[in-house]
């Protein structure tokens, strides 16, 4: 119970219910490929966060060749990357993204 201590129930359940918005269906066989057509997939629950500031933890890897003048860090975020010194690889960085 030692791990669960520093956990705040209310917020995880919160985090939970965004994460898994999954759409209640019906249990009954699949009879046509497309069955699912007409189920809205689209999470409401997105919409309800109030959160200006997104976190990010990403290890910093290699790009270029060891030892090279091209050689640099670099960390991957929403798909852009971003260029940081080669003696921050295989460190973490952590970083805010203001929206």
């Amino acid at each position: 119970m030692d791990l669960l201590k520093g956990i705040e129930v209310k917020k995880y359940k919160k985090y939970s219910k965004v994460i898994s918005n999954n759409p209640k269906l019906e249990e009954f066989p699949i009879k046509r490929i497309n069955y699912l057509t007409d189920v809205d997939f689209e999470n409401k629950e997105v919409g309800k966060l109030k959160s200006k500031k997104n976190y990010f933890l990403r290890i910093v890897r290699r790009k270029g060749e060891k030892g090279n003048n091209e050689e640099h860090g670099f960390i991957d975020i929403l798909k852009h990357e971003i260029s940081l010194p080669t003696d921050m690889i295989n460190l973490f960085e952590f970083r805010v993204l203001s929206l």
